[in-house]
């Protein structure tokens, strides 16, 4: 995206600005949770006037007098920055943008489900698959088949908002403020070097339940990302 701009930093969620990247001999980031941030401009908002009829939203959006842009990147030790995706709190599927939380308040009223967080993993196409992290409740197990029958019995819950990926959570990645860490999330995906011992479920399209999401199926992804020319969304 060019040279950052005086006034433009990538920055934590605490607004402290994060390290510069560093790469491998192959290209890829070599620690990207230590410098991949949100996209702010510090000299103020701007032209913006906020959202309409969404406080909540604008004063996000303004925090410390800045404008947070919801967008992810990084900056290199030249100066250049570089976009790494949408926050996690926007999914893009085919061409549609929408939220996370509708997604996750309608997950929310299942019976077994003790906690949520939705996001968007890379597609191969371009753009996102929806993926949701669940903590179930104590006693409840997941039920493929039946899962999936809940989701398309959701009148608010539209074919594209449906969730690809399940990844079923021995616990929540969570701040000392119990607020689910969804970056921690974002980061860890479906790989199975990242989620440790969680199961993770896949609904292939068209089919009525869904599958383990094995690692043979993992490296498939990581070839059509690769193949895609977006493996660096693997490694974000």
């Amino acid at each position: 995206m060019g040279r950052v701009p005086p006034g433009v930093k990538v920055v934590d969620d605490a607004g402290a600005e994060l390290e510069r990247a560093r790469f491998d001999e192959r290209g890829r980031l070599v620690d990207p949770e230590a410098c991949i941030g949100e996209i702010v401009n510090t000299s103020g908002v701007g032209p913006f006037e906020g959202y309409y009829n969404n406080p909540g939203a604008t004063e996000r959006a303004t925090r410390n007098g800045w404008y947070w842009t919801g967008d992810l990147g990084y900056v290199d030790g030249d100066g250049f920055l570089y976009f790494a995706g949408r926050s996690a709190d926007w999914i893009r599927v085919d061409g549609e943008n929408f939220p996370a939380a509708p997604i996750e308040a309608t997950l929310s009223r299942h019976p077994d489900i003790a906690m949520v967080a939705v996001y968007g993993v890379p597609d191969a196409a371009a753009g996102d698959q929806v993926m949701a992290t669940v903590l179930l409740r104590d006693g409840a197990a997941f039920d493929p088949a039946a899962f999936a029958r809940w989701l398309d019995d959701q009148a608010d819950l539209g074919p594209k908002w449906r969730p690809r990926y399940v990844r079923v959570a021995a616990a929540m990645p969570t701040s000392p403020t119990n607020k689910i860490m969804v970056r921690t999330l974002v980061h860890e995906k479906f790989r199975p070097e990242r989620v440790g011992t969680d199961a993770i479920w896949v609904r292939d399209t068209r089919r009525e339940a869904y599958r383990p999401f094995t690692a043979a199926d993992a490296a498939r992804v990581r070839d059509e990302l690769e193949a895609a020319g977006r493996g660096r969304f693997w490694d974000l």
